[in-house]
């Protein structure tokens, strides 16, 4: 198996990120970091998978929701949709895990059943492509 370096992109947005910390106190601040955290999770879901940060997203728009109640449907729609991305990351990641558990049940049906048609170099190339998710 290879490893994979995080693409210019995702650096690039890293370092951002860094240089937003520090005006998390402002609310232009927040919203940037949240409005960055969510673009590097969006670029890592193509790229290399990585942590992401939902909580402290979620509660960078809690935080503006407060600040700034001009602004408080704005907030809230966004916090929403980070709200059904983690739930939805969170999903995939429990399917990817039943997914791993049914290839191993599967390569001992391949190996007890002849007249599967799955050939083991096939199921061998699926199991290899579902445990890069794991």
């Amino acid at each position: 198996m290879y490893v994979r370096f995080p693409s210019p992109e995702i650096e690039a947005i890293e370092e951002e990120i860094e240089l937003f910390r520090a005006l998390s106190d402002s609310k232009i601040g927040k919203l940037t970091l949240a409005r960055l955290l969510i673009a590097k999770a969006t670029v890592s879901e193509n790229d290399v998978k990585g942590v992401v940060h939902y909580e402290e997203i979620l509660e960078l728009y809690n935080d503006l929701m407060a600040l700034d109640s001009s602004h408080y449907h704005y907030y809230k729609d966004e916090h929403s949709v980070a709200l059904l991305r983690k739930r939805y990351e969170k999903f995939c990641m429990s399917a990817a895990e039943q997914l791993i558990a049914i290839s191993d049940s599967l390569c001992l049906e391949v190996a007890v059943c002849p007249n599967v048609t799955m050939s083991f170099t096939q199921l061998k190339d699926w199991r290899q492509c579902n445990s890069s998710l794991a």
